[in-house]
């Protein structure tokens, strides 16, 4: 640009025309497309219309060439504007290439014949257009069209402005066609309930049957239960027969409800950040096989852990035969990896899938659940007398929840399956890894409906109830005599996750909706308060537990000596049948509300349940799980009185049977008592 207005204040217009050198012509030395730039940016200057030579600003309007227009034998062409449009006259060119001047003062003038009789011409209209010689061409001369965007900017703008005012309107039409097009209320889960309660030849199947748990699940099952179908399944086939005959099965009871099944192992890449295969030692095949296994059963009971290794290829088997599924994890890791892969397609297919049907997370649950509805049931004046049966609260106005707390304590519990310190190893090395903290990332990022239904944030009027002890320090419970420490278990992940469900699947639940804010939690263990140093020696333990989890080497001898790193609780051969009679637990859940005592440090809305029963990790935990198949195969029956809130999806038990009173009914006839009371009994504590 700067050379061509170095030509232009040397040469002027010449710089713009074609020169004849040597008997051949050569380009101008300024391009058409130079020249349209600088005529571009002196008509956006404002110097168009004169030319400085010295500054090299501004456009000389003779510099504008006429387009190039064929004439007639190669002519020129002349053209004028007349009182009816644009005219074209062919002119004749003489030697020195210049127009007939003859022509255009006869044409301009009117002398030949019947031109008074044609349009009106204005000579000051011509212009000579020249079909070959020196002539250029010329430009049409308009404002410059300047870019597209900021050509289109007020367009957008109000483009932008006239959808922002109808969204409102727009978001309105959508909800009412979602609610036209919606089922009518009942239709959809009453379908569900009767393709489910349909008569399968098998009721229960047992994955996982010949393991530690699953073995007495399967004896709970037998004994307690005869009159349900009962199956198992595993990979060693010896081993099944085992189980078979334990619990009474004759050879035809043996051939049709034991399935021999390949092994399936989830192989986690140490480098991947959570992410997992499934293999196995024939990986297309087991799959077939467990779908196949499970097909004609109503429920499949899931005793085969660490369920991050095995637990996905059985929830996805169970999904694709079309029955339900519970396990015993406590893994966290788990309950989110399963959200993730399994409960879009379960919600597709009405399969439900429920996690951490075991102690400890079922009396924390249930426990957090029903002490919560008896509190506002308390509050809006309307608990029964005896504690059995509650109330479900449809207006609770402004009594709330603002803080629960749960504590486990054991009795005669002095040795478990090193099974569940082998997960609890793994659970923690991948939280260190950060695996953890990804697949909670990627639940945010694939369910916008758990930000999109999250609660309000907590009210600062509220009482900062439970206390909770902190990491290094265990706290002293007075009334219970109990020294309490932070209980390490999934407790307190299982319990949100349910409330986060929960809100998710129904916005306007009246317990824990989206208008609710979420009480403080505190979930802790109890040991006996005059025996401090068991507390600090439990502590100990903990501390140098998951101090070693952080790291390969540290996993690979807890792995090696989970007797020695647990103080001789976790054993390969578990605990005797004399340990198992003689253990028990109970679970205390306090929940507060939201009037707070005129001296301050608590509430005077309290409402409390006292979970118990035997011995918790093999005796109670059957009766659990087979508490909560009990109430499903209940709620998909017909005629049923068990209602769930929905019969779909990858949830927890808090979240599904909280609000069904059945199910409590079910645990106090395994075994496993829920008793609403007015004040906790020093003399009931088991330690």
């Amino acid at each position: 640009m700067r050379s061509a207005l170095r030509q232009l204040c040397r040469h002027g217009v010449e710089a713009l025309r074609p020169q004849k050198v040597n008997d051949k012509w050569r380009k101008p030395v300024i391009s058409r497309r130079v020249a349209a730039d600088l005529r571009k940016a002196a008509m956006r200057s404002g110097t168009y219309g004169s030319f400085d030579a010295v500054t090299g600003s501004g456009w000389d309007p003779a510099w504008d060439a006429p387009d190039r227009i064929r004439g007639v034998g190669g002519g020129s062409a002349m053209v004028a504007a007349s009182s009816e449009g644009i005219i074209q006259f062919p002119t004749m060119t003489d030697v020195d290439g210049g127009v007939d001047e003859s022509t255009a003062a006869a044409v301009a003038g009117g002398s030949s014949a019947g031109a008074n009789d044609g349009p009106i011409i204005d000579p000051s209209s011509f212009l000579f257009v020249g079909g070959g010689g020196n002539s250029g061409s010329i430009q049409s001369i308009r404002p410059p069209k300047g870019h597209k965007r900021d050509r289109t900017r007020e367009a957008r703008a109000r483009k932008i402005e006239d959808l922002v005012a109808k969204a409102d309107e727009r978001i309105e039409e959508y909800r009412l066609e979602r609610e036209k097009n919606r089922p009518l209320p009942g239709i959809e889960e009453e379908f569900k309930r009767a393709v489910k309660g349909s008569s399968w030849p098998i009721d229960i199947i047992v994955h996982g049957a010949t393991g530690f748990t699953g073995r007495r699940v399967v004896r709970h099952l037998v004994s307690r239960h005869p009159d349900l179908a009962i199956a198992i399944c595993g990979r060693d086939a010896s081993r099944l027969g085992d189980v078979a005959s334990e619990v009474g099965w004759d050879d035809d009871e043996r051939i049709s409800r034991t399935f021999v099944v390949p092994d399936v192992v989830v192989v986690v890449d140490p480098e991947g950040g959570g992410e997992a295969a499934s293999t196995s030692s024939s990986s297309s095949s087991s799959k077939t096989s467990l779908v196949d296994a499970f097909r004609n059963a109503r429920i499949v009971l899931a005793c085969a852990g660490p369920y991050r290794r095995c637990g996905l290829p059985v929830l996805g088997a169970s999904i694709e035969a079309g029955c339900d599924y519970l396990d015993l994890c406590g893994e966290p890791q788990f309950f989110d990896d399963a959200l993730l892969t399994y409960d879009r397609r379960a919600r597709g297919v009405g399969v439900l899938a429920i996690h951490a049907c075991a102690f400890d997370c079922v009396p924390a649950e249930l426990g957090c659940a029903l002490a919560e509805r008896t509190l506002l049931a308390k509050m809006a004046g309307r608990s029964s007398s005896d504690g059995s049966e509650v109330e479900d609260v449809e207006d609770n106005g402004d009594a709330r929840c603002v803080g629960i707390e749960v504590i486990h304590t054991v009795r005669n519990v002095t040795s478990a399956n090193a099974t569940t310190f082998h997960a609890a190893v793994d659970g923690f090395n991948a939280a260190a890894r950060g695996e953890l903290a990804n697949s909670r990332d990627r639940v945010r990022m694939e369910y916008p409906e758990f930000d999109e239904t999250s609660p309000p944030p907590r009210p600062k009027h509220w009482p900062l109830i439970p206390p909770t002890p902190g990491s290094y320090l265990p706290g002293y419970d007075a009334k219970l005599g109990l020294r309490t420490m932070r209980f390490v278990g999934a407790d307190a992940y299982a319990v949100r996750s349910s409330w986060r469900y929960l809100r998710s699947r129904l916005p306007d639940h009246p317990r824990r909706g989206k208008a609710a804010p979420e009480p403080r939690l505190s979930v802790l263990m109890g040991v006996d308060g005059e025996d401090r140093a068991s507390a600090m020696k439990l502590m100990a333990y903990g501390a140098t537990f998951s101090v070693l989890a952080r790291w390969g080497w540290g996993c690979d001898l807890l792995h090696a000596y989970p007797e020695a790193f647990s103080g001789g609780v976790f054993t390969s051969a578990g605990p005797t049948e004399e340990e198992l009679n003689g253990g028990g637990f109970v679970t205390y859940v306090t929940a507060y509300g939201n009037r707070p005592l005129p001296s301050g440090g608590g509430s005077e809305a309290v409402a409390r349940v006292r979970v118990s029963g035997p011995e918790p990790g093999y005796v109670s935990t059957p009766g659990l799980i087979v508490a909560l198949a009990l109430t499903l195969l209940d709620a998909r029956g017909d005629g049923s009185d068990a209602r769930l809130p929905f019969y779909e999806g990858v949830t927890l038990p808090g979240a599904l049977f909280g609000d069904c009173d059945r199910v409590y009914d079910y645990m106090r006839n395994e075994g496993v008592m829920f008793d609403v009371v007015d004040e906790f009994e020093r003399e009931d504590s088991p330690v």
